[in-house]
């Protein structure tokens, strides 16, 4: 039994008789088969999707590897994907992806077009966890650009930075809105986050994460401003010259290495 085509999965969900709300399914197998390569997935891969839809996207990730996991709120998808893609393999989580046990397998994948209200928060709960060995993530694009935005640039801010404490990230490529149906009315970007191992000890990254939401949460004032209800002004200065930045230096000037620097030597 061949597995239903993705086009076969959007016609059948949109034919039952309960009508849809907000939801915007990526249909393009080009964009679908480019998502899945992105992944790098073999036979035996373990493979996570979160928010899989109708299976558009759950389909050619199942054509790629045998052990394919994805995690539904839906109920109404829930049942379109128990009938659809669960006799095929897929092993079908109901609830919410927020507060599910992840059992997550060393070296699993994670695939995703991320529900646009919460996927931030999604994002930094997988990035938590040391198994995983990427993500192929789908964002609002201007979330991506914030996402994997460089010091000095205008998208980049908290969001960017704390990222950056887990894991190296690129922006693959942009979609357009005409790539679903329907079309939703922003863009979309896909992003690939590759984890990686912090030399921060947990009460540095704890002060990390504090530090630099409080320094853009005020980015137009220079840090030692914007910290001194957490820190003495003259010491944030003296670090930042220690450190070869300017004592006057504003959050978006700070590269997330200088971050962790700074981390380091305020919980000294």
């Amino acid at each position: 039994m061949s597995l239903p085509t993705s086009g076969e999965l959007y016609r059948a969900y949109q034919n039952s008789t309960k009508k849809r709300f907000g939801q915007h399914f990526l249909t393009d197998d080009a964009i679908l088969g480019r998502i899945a390569e992105l992944a790098d997935i073999e036979d035996e891969t373990p493979v996570l999707e979160i928010g899989p839809g109708c299976g558009t996207l759950t389909r050619h990730l199942m054509a790629r590897s045998s052990n394919v996991t994805a995690i539904e709120l839906d109920k109404d998808l829930i049942t379109f994907l128990t009938e659809s893609l669960v006799p095929h393999g897929l092993n079908l989580i109901p609830g919410d992806a927020m507060k599910v046990p992840l059992d997550i397998a060393p070296g699993t994948v994670v695939v995703s077009n991320l529900p646009y209200n919460v996927g931030t928060h999604i994002t930094f709960r997988l990035l938590e966890h040391g198994d995983i060995a990427r993500l192929i993530l789908m964002f609002q694009k201007e979330v991506a650009d914030r996402i994997c935005a460089d010091e000095q640039s205008k998208a980049y801010g908290a969001l960017s930075v704390r990222v950056a404490a887990h894991a190296e990230s690129s922006r693959e490529f942009v979609l357009e809105p005409g790539a679903f149906r329907p079309p939703p009315k922003v863009r979309s970007a896909v992003v690939k986050l590759t984890p990686r191992a912090t030399d921060l000890s947990k009460s540095q990254l704890e002060a990390f994460h504090d530090l630099v939401t409080t320094s853009f949460g005020k980015r137009r004032k220079m840090l030692s401003t914007s910290l001194k209800g957490k820190f003495d002004k003259a010491l944030v200065q003296e670090a930042l010259e220690d450190m070869g930045a300017k004592s006057t230096a504003r959050p978006e000037e700070l590269s997330y290495e200088q971050f962790c620097e700074l981390a380091r030597r305020l919980t000294t």
